[in-house]
């Protein structure tokens, strides 16, 4: 078996310019893979990080509770709900006053603008 190969050649217009262009296509798509590279492992770090975090996370949470279950009871709670109700209650006293003494001025500015007249 005889293989016949026959090689055909085309002429180019301007064949630098047409070498240029694949040079330069080429380097574009070597710049692409590199950029792609680079994605893939900072994906990867971010995925590693992720989970290290999450591990972390998981850690506190179970350190905490063992805490929680350590530490005696307080009842700070409930001090800080009984405080913050007499809170509530100075500061409506005060406004009340308040509210009085700017009625005592009312009545006294009409008082005066009567005398005025």
């Amino acid at each position: 078996m005889t293989t016949n190969k026959s090689s055909e050649y085309v002429k180019l217009e301007n064949p630098l310019l047409v070498r240029r262009k694949i040079l330069e296509a080429a380097i574009d798509s070597t710049n692409t893979l590199k950029f792609f590279e680079k994605y893939k492992l900072i994906k990867e770090k971010k995925v590693s990080e992720i989970n290290s975090l999450k591990k972390l996370i998981r850690k506190i949470k179970r350190e905490t509770s063992k805490l929680n279950k350590e530490l005696p009871e307080s009842g700070f709670e409930d001090n800080l709900k009984e405080e913050g109700k007499n809170l509530q209650k100075k500061t409506s006293k005060k406004i009340s006053k308040v509210k009085t003494l700017d009625q005592e001025l009312d009545k006294i500015k009409a008082k005066l603008s009567k005398l005025n007249i």
